[in-house]
């Protein structure tokens, strides 16, 4: 039985070879041959050809995903870059520190929104007053060394 398929394969395997090379028989039955053998051949290059462009088009999803993803992890580097020049302690207190507390997590967010320069103005301002109480003490220390001469 195996041996009769592979003889009636082999038939229409001859009709292609023929048809490639341009042959084209004058019997009818040959030519019948002929012709279902180039429609299965046909039938299973399409088939090839659509797995092969399905494959493609799942290559090319594949490709978008992934640009995709490159430009969202660009995004998040350019967010990351950003973050250590103007804001370098949150930064790095995001980067290398854990917080301890709901709080400290909260400070960290609510960090993201406020400049270093900003948070360091009290700190400004706490120095200007003691700049201000030296010269104050001071203006009283001349005034009593004033009176004393």
């Amino acid at each position: 039985q195996a041996e009769a398929i592979r003889e009636e394969n082999q038939v229409y395997a001859d009709a292609v070879t023929e048809a490639k090379s341009g042959n084209i028989p004058r019997n009818r039955g040959k030519l019948q041959e002929q012709v279902i053998a180039l429609t299965a051949n046909n039938a299973d290059l399409s088939k090839r050809l659509t797995k092969s462009m399905d494959e493609t088009l799942e290559y090319a999803r594949k490709s978008e995903a992934l640009q995709k993803e490159k430009d969202n992890n660009s995004h998040y580097t350019n967010v990351g870059r950003e973050l250590a020049r103007t804001n370098p302690t949150e930064y790095w207190r995001i980067v290398h520190g854990k917080p301890k507390t709901i709080g400290n997590f909260f400070d960290s967010v609510l960090s993201f929104f406020t400049p270093d320069v900003v948070r360091q103005v009290p700190r400004l301002q706490q120095i200007e007053a003691e700049i201000e109480e030296e010269r104050k003490k001071q203006e009283k220390l001349n005034n009593t060394n004033n009176y004393k001469k």
